[in-house]
């Protein structure tokens, strides 16, 4: 009985590795913990977005798809977001204090932009991810990149 499992068993097990490996969740919306903040992190793929796609265009079609639950508005600087699964921004009436939804990204420079700086890192599965100096709509979504959205304090 035992050896009818043990093949089974180690397919499984193989199946387990495989994804831990080569990025089983590529293109899914993951939602984790990193540093004590609540993030979802997904992999931007190709076939999801047209070329000169931004972020916020990303996060649209994921939202289209149900695979991402955010609320937000187009204000003057592109797409803010305002709460993700219910998880609402939150802040003090002299904006001192309080929580917001932020970007960071996997790269710190594209054609000659400079995106996001060193000074504000999180490392995630083994990779740093930058703080974005723009906002969703002003950070270009690049094929098999990787971005977090990341519920954070202010100051932080």
């Amino acid at each position: 009985m035992k050896k009818k499992f043990l093949p089974l068993f180690i397919a499984m097990l193989c199946t387990v590795c495989l994804c831990a490996f080569t990025g089983c969740n590529s293109g899914k919306v993951v939602k984790t913990e990193i540093d004590e903040k609540t993030c979802y992190v997904f992999t931007a793929k190709s076939e999801n977005f047209q070329a000169g796609a931004t972020v916020a265009d990303y996060l649209k079609t994921l939202k289209e798809k149900g695979e991402l639950n955010y609320d937000g508005y187009d204000g003057e600087y592109g797409l803010y977001i305002t709460a993700v699964d219910g998880l609402k921004e939150e802040f003090s009436a002299d904006f001192t204090s309080g929580k917001y939804w932020s970007l960071y990204l996997d790269f710190t420079e594209s054609e000659g932009v400079i995106y996001a700086s060193d000074n504000n890192i999180c490392e995630y599965n083994g990779k740093t991810y930058y703080y974005a100096n723009y906002g969703f709509s002003g950070i270009p979504c690049l094929d098999g990149h990787s971005y977090i959205l990341a519920y954070v304090p202010y100051g932080n």
